[in-house]
């Protein structure tokens, strides 16, 4: 159980190391799977947490602000000239980051997103950063989504094996 939160914390941070195989293992070697499946969504939403407020303090920040406002600027001024797909997919995503900021919309994005990982949790957590969405409220739909999403990678093995 130690190990599960261990990764799955370091999951959290950096998502070339997954925590998706280690439930799917533990569970397929007859491991206690819905409990480690629990503590891994437990160990991630700690670190979408800790992500969260370090972004929101940073965001308060007048010149980072005042940066990234120049930033989406430029990015509005390049996508006038992009192609169709392009300037689709773009829009899709503003979209959604858009329903991310809003506190209303950020449950069920952030639900969607714990739940199935599209779009990926790590960009929705710097997006609902952005927002007025209280902490708490991120954190219960993560630790929903991500109990979902890893309690059935955990009951995968059982209904593969004969």
């Amino acid at each position: 159980m130690l190990a599960a939160l261990g990764l799955s914390l370091v999951s959290a941070f950096v998502p070339a190391v997954p925590i998706e195989p280690y439930v799917v293992g533990a569970s397929a070697l007859g491991g206690a799977a819905l409990p480690v499946a629990l503590v891994a969504a437990v160990g991630q939403t700690i670190g979408k947490v800790l992500i969260l407020l370090a972004a929101r303090g940073s965001l308060r920040n007048s010149a980072l602000r005042r940066w990234l406002d120049r930033r989406r600027a430029a990015a509005g001024e390049r996508d006038r000239t992009r192609g169709g797909l392009r300037r689709r997919l773009d829009h899709w995503g503003r979209a959604i980051e858009a329903a991310a900021q809003r506190p209303a919309l950020a449950v069920p994005v952030v639900l969607l997103s714990a739940g199935v990982g599209l779009p990926p949790l790590l960009l929705i957590t710097f997006c609902v950063a952005a927002a007025k969405t209280p902490v708490t409220v991120f954190a219960a739909a993560c630790l929903v989504g991500r109990s979902t999403r890893f309690a059935a990678l955990a009951l995968l093995p059982a209904l593969i094996q004969p």
